[in-house]
């Protein structure tokens, strides 16, 4: 191309700016870019359609983590698109590995979750969606929280671990306490291979710990547990 066409390619391919020039903000400059077809906005039809996945949506993570985010802010600020496009029940939050989600399958990432079940991608929405969404988007998606974990799945992590962390613990009392989980499906899920940590610190199976203290009876055989048993009288 020539040096001037050769100048234009170079400024097309460059990063873009950090924002938009003042002298494009101006309200006749915006006019004339909407008469010329442009939209200030996408509307509900040509959202509904990207997140089905229709034509316009780039294939890849980027795309769709884009699109989320950029749901979640119009929403914030027109809430009848909650309802519109159905967002309660579509499949439009990218989960950690840039898989799109309904809100219902993913748990929001409450402190404690990883360490009740590990590092988990496919549990939780894309981290960076969850650190920019509005947060009252985020209350009103129904997201699952801790309490709705599967037994089986805090089972499979913490028998992986040396010893039951104390939010693992807290969690198993407050689901026998509220009823959601029951004293015989808990034993048979971690009874025989629960390790937990005694008064002293050493490490134990569950079988072998005792809410009182025992150490002379049974020269170290037994471990006591009356902090925990205070703690977590159901377990």
């Amino acid at each position: 191309p020539s040096a001037e066409g050769g100048g234009t390619a170079a400024a097309c391919c460059a990063g873009p700016p950090r924002g938009v020039g003042s002298r494009y903000r101006g309200a006749g400059l915006r006019a004339f870019i909407h008469a010329l077809g442009a939209e200030p906005e996408l509307e509900p039809e040509s959202l509904a359609r990207l997140m089905r996945g229709g034509e316009g949506l780039r294939p890849g993570p980027e795309a769709s983590l884009a699109l989320a985010r950029y749901l979640a802010v119009r929403v914030a600020e027109t809430p009848a698109l909650r309802h519109e496009l159905k967002l309660e029940r579509t499949a439009w939050i990218p989960d950690g590995r840039g898989v799109r989600r309904a809100p219902a399958e993913l748990f929001w990432p409450e402190p404690e979750l990883e360490v009740l079940v590990g590092e988990r991608p496919d549990f939780v929405p894309h981290p960076e969606l969850f650190h920019t969404v509005p947060e009252q988007v985020s209350r009103w998606l129904p997201f699952k929280r801790m309490a709705q974990l599967p037994l089986e799945v805090v089972a499979a992590h913490v028998l992986q671990l040396e010893s039951a962390p104390p939010e693992a613990l807290d969690w198993l009392e407050l689901g026998l306490r509220e009823g959601r989980l029951q004293p015989l499906e808990v034993r048979a899920a971690l009874e025989t291979r629960l390790r937990i940590a005694d008064d002293t610190g050493a490490v134990r199976p569950a079988r072998e710990l005792v809410g009182e203290e025992v150490r002379e009876l049974f020269a170290g055989r037994r471990g006591t547990w009356a902090s925990g048993v205070r703690r977590h009288p159901r377990l």
